[in-house]
């Protein structure tokens, strides 16, 4: 079983890579290629309590192969190679190519993302478990994105914010195959949204924190995105947004507070666009 399962994992990476190489429709195609074989790899395993069965990919695979592997790591990658894939999927929604599933992609992702945890424990997996966290924040922001009620929104935000903490949480030190500033961005975006969003319940103290703590995500995006262009002018534009926002919330005194946590070099640009 170990052998077959390990095929199947394989089998699904080479879907996976195909749909990089592919327009719309087919990419989508070999996606669901992708899930099905990652899924059968899965079914190999005794279920995880947490994590659903798929009766379909048990009775794909040859007699006798269900549920005969203990969960480990190898699981762990299965549950996060799938989960990437759901979370690509999920990007074609608004071009149609996954039939208006985009919602139930990027649950499912969040769902393999948070089991595939348990088998990266950060101790032991750390680049593992920072990957996982990068992904799961990105699924649970997308899906925030998706909701328009604002009682599931705010609580997917959050989860978001959290699993992206947690990703930029390893020292720097160790490789983690992932853009750190890209997550910066990210995290710096969801604190904005949060703070600037109108149904939530924050007080303004409270959504003058959160916009502090996005003008440093932006600044570590700025540390990481050195001398790349638009990159770097994008973030000198979100960095004004947030100091000028901070300034409507909590007057001069937030905003000094704001252009005093910018390095200097970077002010005269932030500024500008004010």
């Amino acid at each position: 079983p170990q052998w077959y399962a390990s095929a199947l994992n394989n089998l699904g990476t080479a879907h996976w890579n195909l749909a990089q190489h592919q327009p719309g429709l087919a990419a989508a195609r070999s996606l669901r290629a992708a899930i099905s074989a990652y899924e059968r790899a899965l079914a190999c395993y005794v279920p995880d309590p947490a994590a659903m069965t798929w009766p379909r990919a048990v009775a794909a695979l040859p007699a006798g192969l269900a549920h005969q592997l203990a969960p480990d790591s190898s699981y762990g990658t299965i549950q996060a190679n799938r989960a990437t894939a759901y979370l690509l999927l999920a990007q074609y929604d608004s071009r149609r190519e996954t039939g208006g599933l985009g919602l139930n992609c990027l649950q499912a992702a969040i769902a393999s993302c948070e089991i595939a945890l348990k088998y990266r424990p950060l101790g032991d997996r750390p680049a593992t478990y920072a990957a996982t966290q990068n992904n799961l924040g990105t699924a649970w922001a997308q899906l925030a994105d998706r909701l328009t009620e604002p009682e599931a929104r705010h609580p997917a935000r959050q989860a978001a914010i959290a699993a992206c903490e947690a990703a930029l949480s390893v020292d720097r030190s160790i490789g983690v195959g992932f853009d750190r500033a890209a997550t910066a961005a990210q995290l710096a975006h969801l604190r904005y949204q949060w703070a600037t969003d109108p149904t939530s319940d924050l007080s303004p103290e409270a959504a003058i924190e959160l916009l502090h703590q996005s003008l440093a995500d932006r600044v570590a995006c700025l540390q990481g995105w050195q001398n790349q262009g638009d990159r770097h002018n994008l973030t000198i534009y979100a960095l004004a947004q947030t100091v000028n926002r901070l300034y409507q919330l909590g007057g001069v005194t937030a905003q000094a507070k704001a252009l005093a946590a910018i390095p200097a070099h970077w002010v005269g640009q932030v500024l500008a666009c004010l």
